[in-house]
């Protein structure tokens, strides 16, 4: 899926996406990196990932910055 970042706190590795379906947001946390300047992302950044269901919300993985 695509959409865009809509906000992100770098220093928790957190981001809010709208998802191109309009669906609701998907929430992307980054836990598993241990690079430190891994975590790029800015608000406004076009971004591709995989949307996983979890519970009520849905969760964004694998995101990769398409355009900034």
């Amino acid at each position: 899926m695509i959409g865009m970042v809509l906000w992100c706190n770098v220093a928790d590795r957190q981001a809010v996406i709208l998802c191109e379906d309009h669906g609701h947001f998907a929430f992307f946390h980054d836990t598993q990196s241990g690079l430190d300047n891994f975590f790029e992302f800015d608000v406004g950044d076009l971004v591709s990932f995989k949307l996983y269901p979890h519970e009520t919300r849905r969760l964004a993985c694998n995101v990769v910055l398409c355009a900034p």
